[in-house]
C-alpha cells in the first residue's frame, strides 16, 4: 500500500488561491510532486501586480478563511533563492505546508 499525501487537500485550496493570485496581478504556476509540500511559484504577469509580500498577505489570509485555524501559520521573513526569486513557507496544518516562491517585479528590489 502506498503511504497517503496531502496533494487531494493542495489540489482543492488551488483555485482558490490561483484566483486570488490572477487578481494581484500573479500567474500561480505548482511545480513539484506534491508528496512532502505543495510547491508554488508566482509570476508577476501584469503591470499592476503587487508587491511580493502584499501577495502572500492576501494567500495567508485566504488559507485562513478556507481552513480555519489550520491555515494561520506562515513564515515572517522569506528565504532569498536564485534569480531573486523570494521563498515563503505557508503551514496548513498536521504537517501539509505551501512552498510558496514568488519572482520579483521587474526593475524591482522587492
Amino acid at each position: 500500500m502506498r503511504t497517503t499525501t496531502f496533494a487531494p487537500a493542495y489540489v482543492a485550496l488551488y483555485p482558490a488561491l490561483s484566483e486570488l493570485a490572477h487578481c494581484r496581478g500573479y500567474a500561480l504556476c505548482v511545480h513539484g510532486s506534491m508528496k512532502s509540500d505543495f510547491d508554488l511559484i508566482a509570476i508577476p504577469w501584469t503591470v499592476e501586480a503587487e508587491q511580493p509580500e502584499a501577495l502572500v498577505n492576501a494567500l495567508a489570509e485566504r488559507l485562513k478563511l478556507c481552513l480555519g485555524t489550520f491555515g494561520t501559520g506562515r513564515d515572517e521573513k522569506p528565504e532569498i533563492k536564485p534569480h531573486g526569486r523570494k521563498a515563503w513557507n505557508l503551514y496548513i496544518g498536521s504537517g501539509a505546508k505551501i512552498d510558496l516562491s514568488v519572482m520579483p517585479l521587474l526593475g524591482s528590489n522587492a
